[in-house]
């Protein structure tokens, strides 16, 4: 087993440990440090780095909290990609032209300023 840290334990986890780091993921994603103090406090944040790479990321709790993050991406996409085109339009609105001062936005993969 790989040791992520100094003394990163990779030791067996109880059960109520193990549900605890997967809600711990459900709640803050890979942000360890939140998961450590909210649910595992007496566990150093490096053994709840590698209890994830070396355990939870092989599971199928892993598999299905993976699933559902890649929904709510998409989700969060496209919401904030509508944003982006009401903000365009006011901005084109308000002076005549657009203003391409968004650098994340790919026309050329966007079904809205893309066609075909």
């Amino acid at each position: 087993t790989t040791s992520f840290a100094p003394g990163a334990s990779t030791k067996v986890w109880s059960r109520d440990e193990q549900a605890a780091f997967s809600q711990g993921m459900w709640k803050h994603g890979r942000e360890f440090g939140k998961i450590q103090r909210e649910f595992l406090p007496h566990r150093p944040v490096a053994h709840v780095v590698a209890f994830y790479y070396t355990r939870w990321k092989y599971s199928p709790q892993y598999r299905q909290w993976k699933r559902v993050a890649a929904r709510e991406k998409q989700r969060l996409l496209a919401k904030q990609t509508a944003y982006f085109h009401a903000e365009r339009q006011d901005i084109r609105n308000a002076s005549g032209n657009a203003v391409e001062q968004f650098e994340d936005h790919n026309e050329s993969f966007c079904s809205v300023c893309h066609e075909g």
